[in-house]
């Protein structure tokens, strides 16, 4: 049986604080941490600054081939200190491809879909004035940066060429409606008082809840814990072949985040979270009608529900550019329910033509390797130079997510302990 994953392999998105605690608007840039040298070995010809508040980093190989690649760094704990800029991941790789890259701090740590949207934005004209227009921009990046890659295709598609979103939120405020619609159904199924918001959760529900789901949840439950292990899969998109091993993984990891208030750690003016939509399955039919009548529901405050989220664009799904989105299949932070309901949204818009989705067998958060990466970047990019549509998975077509072999087209590495591909 898998080990459960460690918090701190999560990277930077899986922090509750990043999501509920409290903001603090007073960062400060970190411009001793600015400059930064060529890879060994490579020669490159590094820029650094600041503008409009935010931190920026640039690198353009000997060998550039006019393009550039925007990259969009991961979310950052409101409550980190400093605003600081992150190089992407494959760095290398792309500047061996002949790729320029940039990327920006923000002005803002803590779930800021926007600032990312509208810095990475402005670098890119401030890239362009500074050197020369590139030939062709690609907007990349990882969980948060993942949602404000896919969001820009849809603000500023005249501006980018393709997009690649990697384990990515994708869907305004669902990973939030997610987190806390499991958390409050473990509660209803559990016995517990399940007021909203909570903050004594981790010292004072959070044991009563796990008391009830079993002694050693997921391993040994009790029949509310085999209730929510049924409940958990199919709210995270449906059975696949790595469910058990996700439940297994996961452990209770979620519940990290029960805390959560709903104004993004203070960057909403009230409670962001909508779960009035969600429908929580149990293989008892009385049992489902029960708990979907008996768990609280939560909607977003009024001045919410008139003005929106600034901090969080709605998704849309007019998305103008190339957009391909890679994730893992057993990942149950970021679930396969939000590339799903992507993909809803992109096909209602009459967009599903510029959507290509693929999903990697792994239980992590973001643990691709670099060629499962690097090959969705290349397919991207060739569809962008050659009009080449690329193969992705059918995340909406239950039976082929329940197949066997699901997810294992685009997996470079199998990984230890979970089901090989056939």
């Amino acid at each position: 049986m898998l080990r459960r994953i460690a918090l701190s392999a999560l990277l930077m998105i899986a922090n509750p604080s990043a999501l509920g605690g409290a903001a603090d608007d007073n960062w400060i840039l970190a411009t001793d941490q600015l400059p930064f040298d060529s890879p060994d070995g490579m020669q490159t010809r590094t820029v650094w600054g600041e503008l409009d508040g935010a931190g920026y980093r640039w690198e353009i190989p000997d060998n550039w081939n006019g393009d550039l690649v925007v990259y969009a760094r991961p979310l950052r704990s409101s409550r980190h200190p400093t605003l600081e800029v992150t190089n992407p991941p494959q760095r290398e790789a792309l500047l061996e491809r002949g790729f320029a890259w940039t990327a920006s701090s923000f002005d803002y740590n803590g779930y800021h879909v926007q600032s990312g949207i509208d810095h990475s934005h402005r670098l890119l004209h401030h890239f362009s004035e500074a050197e020369e227009k590139p030939g062709r921009v690609y907007l990349m990046g990882h969980d948060l940066g993942g949602q404000i890659a896919a969001a820009s295709a849809e603000q500023h598609p005249e501006s980018y060429d393709g997009v690649l979103s990697l384990c990515a939120p994708l869907v305004d405020t669902a990973l939030l409606d997610y987190l806390m619609g499991y958390t409050l159904a473990a509660k209803a199924l559990a016995g517990v008082d399940a007021r909203f918001p909570d903050p004594e959760f981790q010292e004072r529900t959070r044991p009563d809840v796990l008391d009830a789901l079993g002694p050693n949840y997921p391993t040994v439950v009790r029949p509310a814990g085999e209730e929510l292990l049924f409940l958990h899969t199919r709210l995270a998109g449906g059975p696949h072949p790595l469910s058990d091993a996700a439940l297994d993984a996961w452990g209770t990891l979620l519940f990290d985040f029960g805390h959560m208030d709903g104004s993004l750690g203070g960057l909403a003016p009230g409670n962001v979270i909508d779960t009035q939509h969600l429908l929580y399955q149990l293989p008892d039919p009385e049992r489902e009608a029960w708990l979907n009548g008996q768990t609280l529901r939560l909607e977003p405050d009024p001045q919410i529900r008139r003005a929106g989220v600034e901090a969080i664009p709605a998704t849309t799904g007019e998305i103008g550019i190339p957009v391909l989105t890679l994730s893992g299949l057993g990942d149950l932070y970021v679930p396969l329910s939000i590339q799903q309901a992507y993909a809803e949204r992109v096909a209602a818009a009459g967009q599903e033509e510029k959507l290509v989705q693929r999903v990697v067998r792994d239980v992590g958060h973001c643990t691709f390797t670099a060629e499962e990466e690097l090959a969705a970047f290349d397919a991207l990019v060739d569809w962008v130079e050659n009009q080449r549509r690329p193969a992705g998975d059918a995340v909406l077509d239950n039976a082929s997510v329940r197949g066997p072999g699901f997810g294992c087209r685009f997996t470079a590495e199998e990984r230890p302990g979970l089901p090989a591909c056939p």
